[in-house]
C-alpha cells in the first residue's frame, strides 16, 4: 500500500538520505510507541508505523544499492 509513493519518491528526487533517516527515526519511534502504549488502538496505530517505516527503509535501502 505505501510501497509505490515511496519508490516513486526515491526514483524521482535523488537524495535518498533524508527518506532512510527519517524511516530509521520513524521505525524506532514506533517500536517505543508499541512498547509504552496503553491502549489497544495506540499498539494498532504503532504497528501501522512501524510498516510504513519499514517500507521506506526497505525500499530506499534497495534504491542506494542500485544506484
Amino acid at each position: 500500500m505505501s510501497t509505490p509513493p515511496v519508490a516513486h519518491y526515491s526514483e524521482v528526487y535523488r537524495n535518498r538520505k533524508v527518506p532512510l533517516l527519517a524511516g530509521l527515526i520513524a521505525l524506532v519511534g514506533a517500536q517505543i510507541m508499541f512498547m509504552e502504549a496503553p491502549a489497544y488502538w495506540l499498539m494498532i496505530l504503532a504497528r501501522l508505523l512501524q510498516g510504513v517505516s519499514s517500507t521506506v527503509i526497505w525500499t530506499v535501502g534497495l534504491a542506494l544499492l542500485y544506484v
